[in-house]
């Protein structure tokens, strides 16, 4: 019969077992431990780089940073001086619609730092980890924590300009978006002072192409040269300090890009097509303009931005010239031999001598308002809107092609002769202070208020003009009206014709006169009225006042 023995472990073995498992116990506490430290602090990373994110989209579309909660202190980063707070509730309030939840620490659960710089467009957040160093992540190069920064931007598709003119390894000059068959330049780091910049024709094998908004506004840029970009986006270079730019093959200039640029004396865009609101507006002298394949100019463009000296115009290509685009340019001759419509003030306070317009069909407002033009030529314009020639020396003018002249479009010129083959309204004071001794309107319908106030008429024929109104023919001083034929007329307004020294001796009021009001020929010497109307004596009296009536000879 067999027998079986029950065998223990002896106590030695227990040790060894009981050793063993605490010995593994212990090293999965510690990896434990240590994977959930990291974890918590790879948590941190990624709500900085969330925040990041929100802040550079507010950014990309134009607007300011929010400002920190709680501001305790301020710091200096690379001369640039910032504010530091949290990343709290009001500051998230101006997030919340690209930040849904705000980001906290997840240990303590309290705010993560943010600063942003004096101008509002640099920022820097920080995170504390659990070694006690800050993460920081900023859009600006840091001076302690740039090999951060080089290794996040890496990861964002940012790289440092191949060509950096101060070999500068741990900082970069530019950062950049990455598209599929172009770079965009989006930043410039303010570092150590520059005064040049060379952008790359080419990084990562990819064209440079464009500039962001921004992108170098405002610095101590004095030079720039960027030979393969092409587009210039909104105020890339505004209030700046550019002496010397070259773009050979930029076709868009955004608004306002080197707006505020007082020491840039040439603009020299030899392949630029369209230029934008205020684009150069506000250099003061420039000695050079050089726009040759320039398509259509935007409102302000060029505005306040003068020549230093005598200068002619010639934009063979421009179809479009828009609001005060040549404004107070000091501009002395003008040939637009493809212009088709010049709007409101768009050369207005130069010092125009000629123009020359043979295409343009639309001139708007205050268009030459304010010029010396003596001379100018518009074969095909058709209309001319208000005070568009207002203010200039013009003594002869032929339109045969306009149809309808706005207020004051020509008033306060030299003119002596004009001829208006085509122009069937006339609008108030469009002639007045002028010169002019004779008017033939063929189909002019109806004279507006004090359209010829003020010039020196001997003769006015107006075969088709069914209405006159208040002073339209009014003061014509220092000579002789022997001459008036209004056949179709029918209604005569309040002095119409009041204070004209000199009259003929005799006027006829034409059978289809329906009306004619006060005044209408006061201080007119007038001897006879031949009244062919059915207007009654006592409705026609009033028309040349109390005194001068009785001198009248009447005639029905």
């Amino acid at each position: 019969m067999l027998k079986f023995t029950k065998k223990a472990f002896t106590l030695v073995e227990l040790i060894i077992v009981v050793t063993i498992i605490a010995i593994l116990a212990t090293i999965w506490f510690i990896s434990y431990s240590g994977y959930s430290e990291n974890l918590k602090d790879t948590v941190r990373k990624t709500d900085v780089k969330t925040i990041s994110k929100a802040l550079e989209f507010k950014l990309s579309k134009g607007l300011l940073l929010p400002a920190p909660d709680n501001i305790s202190w301020e710091i200096t980063e690379k001369w640039v001086k910032f504010k530091i707070g949290e990343l709290w509730d009001q500051s998230h309030t101006e997030l919340a619609s690209d930040l849904a939840q705000l980001p906290i620490d997840p240990v303590d659960k309290t705010h993560y730092k943010y600063a942003i710089s004096e101008n509002w467009r640099y920022y820097i957040v920080v995170a504390t980890l659990n070694n006690w160093q800050e993460y920081k992540y900023s859009n600006l190069v840091l001076a302690d924590n740039s090999s951060k920064n080089n290794w996040e931007n890496k990861q964002n598709g940012k790289q440092e300009n191949p060509q950096n003119p101060e070999n500068e390894e741990d900082e970069w000059i530019f950062t950049y978006d990455e598209f599929d068959k172009k770079i965009v330049i989006t930043w410039f780091k303010p570092g150590k002072a520059r005064k040049e910049i060379t952008i790359p024709k080419k990084i990562k094998q990819k064209d440079v192409l464009e500039i962001w908004n921004d992108a170098f506004h405002p610095y101590d840029i004095e030079k720039v040269d960027a030979p393969s970009v092409e587009v210039i986006w909104n105020q890339a270079f505004k209030f700046g300090k550019l002496k010397e730019i070259k773009f050979p093959n930029v076709k868009i200039v955004w608004n306002e890009a080197f707006q505020y640029n007082p020491g840039l004396t040439k603009i020299d865009f030899p392949s630029v097509e369209y230029i934008w609101n205020n684009a150069f507006s506000d250099i003061w002298l420039v000695t050079e303009l050089n726009i040759p394949n320039v398509k259509t100019i935007w409102d302000h463009a060029f505005l306040t931005t003068s020549l230093n000296k005598s200068s002619k115009l010639r934009l063979e290509k421009v179809e479009s010239i828009w609001i005060r685009a040549f404004d107070g340019m000091n501009l002395e001759e003008i040939d637009l031999p493809k212009v088709k419509t010049i709007w409101d003030s768009a050369f207005a306070n130069n010092w125009l001598k000629k123009v020359n317009l043979p295409e343009v069909v639309s001139i708007w407002n205050d268009a030459f308002y304010g010029d010396n033009v003596k001379e100018v030529k518009m074969q095909k314009v058709k209309t001319i809107w208000k005070t568009a020639f207002y203010y200039n020396k013009i003594e002869k003018l032929e339109l045969p092609e306009v149809t309808d002249i706005w207020e004051n479009a020509f008033g306060y010129n030299a003119l002596e002769e004009i001829k208006l083959k085509n122009v069937i309204n006339i609008w108030d004071a469009a002639f007045l202070g002028n010169s002019l001794k004779e008017i033939y309107l063929p189909k002019v319908k109806n004279v507006w208020e004090n359209t010829f106030n003020g010039n020196l008429l001997k003769k006015i024929e107006l075969p088709e003009v069914k209405f006159i109104w208040k002073r339209a023919f009014a003061m014509n001083f220092w000579n002789w009206i022997t001459d008036i034929k209004f056949p179709k007329v029918e209604i005569i307004s309040e002095e119409a014709f009041w204070d004209n020294n000199v009259w003929p001796k005799k006027l006829t009021l034409p059978s289809s006169l329906k009306k004619i009001e006060v005044n209408a020929f006061s201080n007119t010497l007038v001897e006879e009225i031949d009244n062919k109307s059915n207007l009654t004596e006592a409705e026609i009296k009033p028309a040349f006042g109390p005194d001068m009536y009785n001198k009248y000879t009447w005639k029905k």
